[in-house]
């Protein structure tokens, strides 16, 4: 979570080559991916336990 403003900045800010914004683009890619998945998560152990 700490690297999130640093990917926006990332993706705003020009870039100097085409492999430098594949690099970013799927380090930005990952970070998402893993912060959807813990809110996915929190959301399940949620309804589950408000079904319960």
């Amino acid at each position: 979570m700490m690297n999130f403003p640093f990917f926006l900045a990332a993706a705003v800010s020009p870039i100097d080559s085409p492999r430098q914004a594949v690099i970013l683009r799927s380090q930005a890619f990952f970070t998402l991916q893993s912060f959807a998945e813990i809110v996915l998560q929190k959301w399940r152990c949620f309804l589950w336990r408000g079904m319960g």
